[in-house]
């Protein structure tokens, strides 16, 4: 299958696996290459001969960010308000409609296979540099992203499993179809899991891009409303994130004691307070 010019646009934007992974939000060059990989905008998107700007002023997207793609022989002129305005409104001469008609959200398996690929290999790598605790093996760390609901890692574990998925079926669809056998199942699972990718993708763009800032913001004004309610909300919810990994850890080890299992959740969470603090939350179940 030949790349797409696209994709390799794509792969140009991404992080390098050995940039700093966080857990909880995007950072600023994942979010870069997020907006690249989900391929919106207005007009002729993905064309490698379109000239693209931002769109005119007088349109309010918020926070959405979408620029409009044209063929133009006169590029420098879309710096031109006028000019500009004119070709997102209108068609020019070579029949082509104009770039407001078209629906600026894409939709690329192509392009998503490439980014969450590569946030697979960037969390990895982040995994494996983390020293193994004595006598626990870390395995299989990509696995363990499934235990990490509502985590960034999370989302891509389920992404490229739903992208998986969505192959395997494409390619039986295809080889029945040219064994002369139709294929209706197959066609409705690809549509329901293009469905939940979708919304998937969506889900992690939007959380991982506004929640942290905004939850900050909700427990600065609880806290000051209410002392220190947001503030037990917030113990209370690292206590369970706490416990629910130490269980995972003790279902592979149950030698271990429960001074070496608050051991590895400090690890595996970063958390500054001592082993024997986090040891009074955690209980073998």
């Amino acid at each position: 299958m030949v790349e797409s010019a696209w994709n390799k646009r794509v792969r140009e934007s991404l992080p390098p696996i050995e940039e700093n992974y966080p857990d909880n939000q995007l950072s600023s060059n994942e979010l870069a290459a997020l907006e690249v990989t989900m391929r919106d905008g207005f007009g002729d998107v993905g064309s490698p001969t379109a000239w693209r700007g931002p769109l005119p002023a007088e349109i309010r997207s918020g926070v959405l960010h979408h620029q409009f793609y044209v063929h133009t022989a006169r590029p420098d002129d879309l710096e031109d308000e006028e000019y500009k305005e004119w070709r997102f409104w209108d068609h020019d001469d070579d029949d082509r409609p104009a770039a407001f008609e078209s629906f600026p959200l894409g939709f690329s398996l192509e392009t998503l296979t490439t980014y969450f690929e590569r946030q697979k290999a960037r969390y990895l790598w982040r995994q494996r540099q983390r020293a193994p605790f004595p006598g626990v093996e870390l395995g299989d760390e990509w696995s363990d992203a499934e235990f990490r609901l509502y985590e960034k890692p999370w989302y891509e574990h389920h992404a490229l499993q739903l992208l998986s998925f969505i192959a395997l079926t494409k390619q039986e669809s295809e080889r029945r179809r040219k064994a002369g056998k139709t294929d209706s199942l197959g066609a409705f699972l690809m549509l329901q899991w293009c469905g939940v990718l979708g919304r998937l993708v969506e889900q992690y763009y939007w959380r991982f891009r506004f929640e942290a800032p905004v939850i900050s913001g909700l427990a600065v004004r609880q806290a000051a409303s209410a002392g220190g309610t947001a503030r037990a909300l917030a113990h209370k919810l690292d206590h369970a994130k706490w416990s629910a990994f130490a269980q995972t850890v003790w279902a592979r080890r149950p030698d271990l004691s429960k001074l070496a299992v608050a051991g590895i959740v400090r690890r595996q969470f970063n958390l500054r307070q001592s082993t024997k603090h986090i040891a009074r939350f955690i209980a073998r179940k």
